[in-house]
């Protein structure tokens, strides 16, 4: 479904990172945090179903080990900045695309944890 989505959705061109619809960006951040509640929410005594934002739900993935401290905090880093840039972006009315270089190591972040759970 996230294959089709980004073939229909993402208009960055090469050497531009549309900070929602990229690989790294927005939705797969969202995407993560919705497959470890439904992959995982039997498992965790309900604790992962308890919030419904994708902060607390990366924190409870961690205190359930599903998350590793460093793929927590570096979803979480990357989930506020690309989320940041992408209000300024809106407010200014501009585009939610931006070079590529801008977030490089949130998106790398992103798309490592992506690869460990969601490439199955």
């Amino acid at each position: 479904m996230r294959k089709k989505m980004r073939e229909y959705l993402c208009h960055a061109d090469k050497g531009l990172f549309d900070l929602k619809q990229s690989p790294g960006g927005m939705v797969d951040i969202e995407f993560i945090a919705q497959y470890l509640v439904l992959a995982y929410a039997f498992e965790s005594d309900a604790c992962l179903c308890q919030w419904s934002d994708n902060l607390r739900i990366f924190e409870a993935c961690k205190n359930q080990k599903l998350l590793t401290n460093k793929q927590q905090q570096s979803l979480v880093k990357a989930y506020c900045a690309i989320r940041d840039a992408t209000h300024r972006l809106t407010l200014n009315k501009q585009k939610r695309i931006v070079d590529e270089v801008k977030f490089e190591q949130e998106r790398q972040a992103v798309i490592e944890v992506w690869k460990q759970f969601l490439s199955e």
